[in-house]
C-alpha cells in the first residue's frame, strides 16, 4: 500500500476515479435490455419445429445484448441455414464485432432469404450498430421490415417441450382431421410409424387435410372439370393431401399443360426429405404454357416439406392467381355421373339465348364428327357480347362506345355474327381494329382434331410505342375443336379498350334520319360520356383563336392569359376541328402571349390512355434554355377522336397553353374609323386583289411622317446647343452674377453696397458674390474666368437664380 501523500499514489486516484466516472457516465453499457425470445434465436432452432417463429416486427428501438442460460451470446457473424434462428428470415452480422474496448461501430447484417433470392444470404441489408462493452457486446436493434424476420444470437438448438404441455385432447384431434372419413386409422399410423410419439411433434399431428384433393392429379385436366381448383384463398399452413384412404405426394416432375385440375399446376422441383422427422424447403415450380420463357416452372414457390415418416407433411401458401394449384398424386379426374351432364331445355336456351338459330346451332353441334351430346364444354358455350363490332375491319375510332372486356366472365364461348359462327384471327391485326383499341389475337394454330383442346397464345395489339408493336402483351388462351366450330376459354382482360377479335367484318352501319344535324367536334366530346367519364367532362378551353403558334402576342390589343385558368380537364377546338397542343417548341411570342407554354413529348396513341408528359414554358434569347425555361407536368388523355388535357393555372402573366399553328384572328374596322390593328407583312396578309399595294403605301406614308418628327427634333436640340454656347462666353454675357475668391476681393478693396448672402464680407470664408450690375459699375473685369477657384487667376463664375 503507497502512501497517499506521494505524487505516484495521488496519480493513481484520480486514474481510478476517472475510469470509474466514464463506466458510470457510459449510457449504453449499463443501459441496455435484454432480447425476448432468445431461447429460440439459436442457429440451430429451426423455425419449422416451433408452435409460434420468432419475429422482431414489433420490437422496440434500442440498444440490446442476448442472455441465454446465465451467458450472454453474440449474433453470428456467417451465413445460417434457411428457416434457421426460429423464423424464416434469420439475420446475422455480416463482418466484424469491435476489438477495442468501449468502441462502436456500424456493421452490415444480413436476412438470410431463399434460393429464388439473387443472394440468398443476405436478402437485405440492414446497418447494425455494435458496442464493445468489456467482456460483451451490446446491439442497436430496430424492427424489422417483415414477419417472420429476428435477430440471430447463438449456435442453441430449439427449446424441447415437456410432455405435459403438447397433450393433445381428443377435441384437437377430431379438429385435425375433421374432414377425413377415416380419423382414427390416420392417427394410429401417424402415431405408430416408426416409432414416431404423438406427444411433443405438433407438425405432423396438427396438419390439415386439403380441400379438392380427387381432381389435383396430374391426369386430371382442367378442362375436363365444370370449375378448375384454385388455391386463390387457400389459409397458410401444413397440409397432407387424402385420397381414396392413401396419403398423396406432390410430383416431382413436371406435368403437362393444365394437368392437376388447374391451368397453372404446382409441382416440387427436388426431392422429398430422406430423414425421419427433417424438415427441408423445396422449390416449387408452377406450370406455364408454351408462350413462357420456362414452360415448366414459370413461377418459383419456396414450400416446406417434413418427414412425418410414412407421410410427408407441406407447409403450403395461397398462390398468386387463379387458376393456381398444387398437385398430389397421379389420378384421374373424378367421374361425373351421367345425372349430372344432362342438358335440359332450359339450359340450352340459356346458352344460345343471343342466336337466331339455336335449334339448329344444337344439332349441327350434336350430330357434326359423331359428337356425343354429353361433351361439357362444347355444349355449355356461352355466346360473346358485341361480335358485331369485333371484326379486324372496324375501326374501334369509328364506334361511338368502343368493345371492352374487362367486365368478360371467365369461361367458354363462341362468336356467333349473322347466323355465322366465327374464328379468331391468327394474323396480326391492324392498329385500332376489332372495334376496340387494342385488338387480342390468336398468335397460333387451331387444333385439327375434333374434341382436343390446345392452349394458344394470344397477342394483344399495340402501338408504334410497343417493343413489340403486334404482341403488345400475351395472353394464354384454350382453344377446343367443337367439330363444325372452336369454343375458346376467354379471361376477362387487364385494361379497357382491350377486346378478343372474331371475324373480319366491318363496323355495323347506324342509320340516321335526313333531318339528322351533321356531327361537330362538340358532339364527338358528348359522344364519349360512355368510354370514360374524363373525356365526357372536359370542357373547351377559351379565346382559342389566339393559341395558335402562328399568332404573335405583339400583334393583339390584348394577350392571352392562364394566370386565372380554372384548374381541369379541356379541349381545343378551332373552326370546327379539334385541335391538340403543340409538341415542337414555338417561336418567340408566338401563341398569342409572351411566355407560351408547348408539349415537350408524344401524345398517347392508346385510346383511353392516359400519360404525364412534361410541358416547356417559351423564354427568350437571354435565358439559358430558351425553348423551356420552366417544366411542369401535364396529364394527356387519349378520348379516341380527341386528346383532353389535364391544365392548370400559370404562375404569372403574360403566360398561356398553345394550341394548333393557325395565326391570330383578323381584326376588321368599321367604316371611317381608324384602323388601330398594327401591320404585319406576311405572304397570309399580301394577296392578290390590290392588298399588297396599298400596305406598301401606307408604309411610305409612316416612314415619312417618322423621319419629319426627326428632323425637327434634331433642328431644336441644334439651335439650344448654339444658343447655350453664346451664352457662354464673356462675363457681359452672364445674366446676374460673378463670384471672387476673398484674397482676391480684399486686395482690391472691393466692398459691395449689398451682399446678396446672409452676413457681411468677412464672414465669408472663401469668396463673395457681386451683382452683374455692380462688377460692371466698378469695371471689374477679370483677364479670364475659371470654372474652379482652383485655377489662377482666382476667380471663379458663378451663375445664381435670385
Amino acid at each position: 500500500m503507497c502512501n497517499i501523500m506521494t505524487r505516484s499514489c495521488i496519480l493513481e486516484a484520480i486514474f481510478i476515479l476517472a475510469k470509474i466516472q466514464i463506466v458510470l457516465g457510459e449510457n449504453v453499457c449499463l443501459n441496455v435490455t435484454v432480447l425476448p425470445d432468445i431461447s429460440k434465436r439459436g442457429t440451430g432452432c429451426l423455425g419449422t419445429e416451433l408452435s409460434e417463429m420468432v419475429c422482431d416486427r414489433q420490437l422496440n428501438e434500442g440498444w440490446y445484448i442476448a442472455q441465454h442460460e446465465g451467458e450472454i451470446l453474440q449474433m453470428p457473424t456467417s451465413c445460417p441455414s434457411t428457416l434457421a434462428c426460429g423464423t424464416s428470415g434469420g439475420i446475422w452480422l455480416n463482418g466484424d464485432h469491435p476489438t477495442d474496448f468501449n468502441t462502436t461501430i456500424t456493421v452490415n447484417a444480413c436476412r438470410r432469404g431463399f434460393s429464388s433470392d439473387d443472394n440468398e444470404c443476405c436478402a437485405e441489408i440492414i446497418p447494425i450498430q455494435v458496442k464493445n462493452c468489456g467482456n460483451f457486446y451490446a446491439y442497436y436493434l430496430k424492427y424489422t421490415t417483415g414477419c417472420s424476420q429476428a435477430y440471430c444470437f447463438g449456435s442453441h438448438m430449439c427449446p424441447v417441450t415437456t410432455a405435459s404441455t403438447t397433450t393433445i385432447s381428443s377435441t384437437a384431434t377430431t379438429d385435425v382431421f375433421s374432414v377425413t372419413d377415416n380419423k382414427t386409422a390416420l392417427l394410429s399410423t401417424i402415431a405408430t410409424s416408426h416409432g414416431q410419439k404423438i406427444v411433443g411433434e405438433n407438425v405432423c399431428l396438427n396438419v390439415t387435410v386439403l380441400p379438392d384433393i380427387s381432381k389435383r392429379g396430374t391426369g386430371c385436366l382442367g378442362t375436363e372439370l365444370s370449375e378448375m381448383v384454385c388455391d386463390r384463398q387457400l389459409n397458410g399452413g401444413w397440409y397432407i393431401a387424402q385420397h381414396e384412404g392413401e396419403i398423396l405426394q406432390m410430383p416431382t416432375s413436371c406435368p403437362s399443360t393444365l394437368a392437376c385440375g388447374t391451368s397453372g399446376g404446382i409441382w416440387l422441383n427436388g426431392d422429398h426429405p430422406t430423414d425421419f422427422n427433417t424438415t427441408i424447403t423445396v422449390n416449387a415450380c408452377r406450370r406455364g404454357f408454351s408462350s413462357d420463357d420456362n414452360e415448366c416452372c414459370a413461377e418459383i414457390i419456396p414450400i416446406q416439406v417434413k418427414n412425418c415418416g410414412n407421410f410427408y407433411a407441406y407447409y403450403l401458401k395461397y398462390t398468386t392467381g387463379c387458376s393456381q394449384a398444387y398437385c398430389f398424386g397421379s389420378h384421374m379426374c373424378p367421374v361425373t355421373t351421367a345425372s349430372t351432364t344432362t342438358i335440359s331445355s332450359t339450359a340450352t336456351t340459356n346458352v344460345f339465348s343471343v342466336t337466331d338459330n339455336k335449334t339448329a346451332l344444337l344439332s349441327t353441334i350434336a350430330t357434326s364428327h359423331g359428337q356425343k351430346i354429353g361433351d361439357n364444354i362444347c355444349l355449355n358455350v356461352t355466346a360473346l357480347d358485341d361480335v358485331s363490332k369485333r371484326g379486324t375491319s372496324c375501326l374501334g375510332t369509328e364506334l361511338s362506345n368502343m368493345v371492352c372486356d374487362r367486365q368478360l366472365v371467365e369461361g367458354w364461348y363462341v362468336a356467333s355474327h349473322e347466323g355465322e359462327l366465327l374464328e379468331m384471327p391468327t394474323t396480326c391485326p391492324s392498329m385500332l381494329s376489332c372495334g376496340t383499341s387494342g385488338g387480342i389475337w390468336l398468335n397460333g394454330n387451331h387444333p385439327k382434331e375434333v374434341n382436343s383442346t390446345v392452349t394458344v397464345a394470344a397477342c394483344r395489339r399495340g402501338f408504334p410505342t410497343d417493343v413489340d408493336e403486334c404482341c403488345a402483351e400475351r395472353i394464354p388462351i384454350q382453344v377446343r375443336n367443337c367439330g363444325s366450330f372452336y369454343a375458346y376459354y376467354l379471361k376477362y382482360t387487364t385494361g379497357c379498350h382491350h377486346g378478343y377479335c372474331f371475324g373480319n367484318h366491318a363496323c355495323p352501319q347506324t342509320t340516321t334520319s335526313t333531318t339528322t344535324a351533321p356531327a361537330t367536334a362538340a358532339d364527338n366530346v358528348s359522344n364519349v360520356s360512355n368510354i370514360d367519364p374524363v373525356c365526357s367532362s372536359a370542357i373547351s378551353i377559351s379565346a382559342i383563336s389566339k393559341r395558335g403558334t402562328g399568332c404573335i402576342g405583339s400583334e393583339l390589343t390584348e394577350m392571352v392569359c392562364d394566370r386565372r385558368l380554372a384548374e381541369g380537364w379541356y379541349y381545343a377546338e378551332y373552326d370546327g376541328d379539334m385541335t391538340n397542343m403543340a409538341t415542337t417548341c414555338p417561336s418567340m411570342m408566338s401563341c398569342g402571349t409572351a411566355g407560351s407554354i408547348w408539349l415537350n413529348g408524344e401524345h398517347p396513341y392508346e385510346v383511353n390512355k392516359t400519360v404525364t408528359i412534361d410541358a416547356c414554358r417559351r423564354g427568350f434569347p437571354t435565358e439559358e434554355n430558351e425553348c423551356c425555361v420552366e417544366t411542369f407536368p401535364i396529364q394527356v388523355k387519349n378520348c379516341g377522336t380527341f386528346y383532353a388535357y389535364y391544365l392548370r393555372y400559370t404562375s404569372t402573366c403574360d403566360q398561356a397553353y398553345c394550341f394548333g399553328s393557325h395565326n391570330c384572328p383578323v381584326q376588321t374596322t368599321q367604316k371611317g374609323a381608324a384602323n388601330t390593328t398594327p401591320l404585319r407583312m406576311t405572304p397570309a396578309t399580301v394577296s392578290d386583289h390590290g392588298h399588297s399595294k396599298r400596305a406598301k403605301t401606307d408604309d411610305i406614308g409612316v416612314l415619312l411622317s417618322i423621319l419629319i418628327f426627326m428632323s425637327i427634333c434634331v433642328t431644336l436640340f441644334v439651335a439650344v446647343f448654339l444658343y447655350w454656347r453664346f451664352r457662354k462666353g464673356s462675363p457681359s454675357q452672364k445674366k446676374q452674377h460673378i463670384i471672387f475668391p476673398k484674397p482676391y476681393y480684399q486686395e482690391k478693396q472691393i466692398v459691395p453696397e449689398q451682399l446678396f448672402r446672409k452676413g457681411s464680407p468677412s464672414q465669408k470664408k472663401q469668396h463673395i458674390i457681386f451683382p452683374k450690375p455692380y462688377y460692371q459699375e466698378k469695371q471689374i473685369v477679370p483677364e479670364q474666368l475659371f470654372k474652379t477657384s482652383k485655377e489662377q487667376p482666382p476667380y471663379t463664375l458663378f451663375v445664381s437664380h435670385f
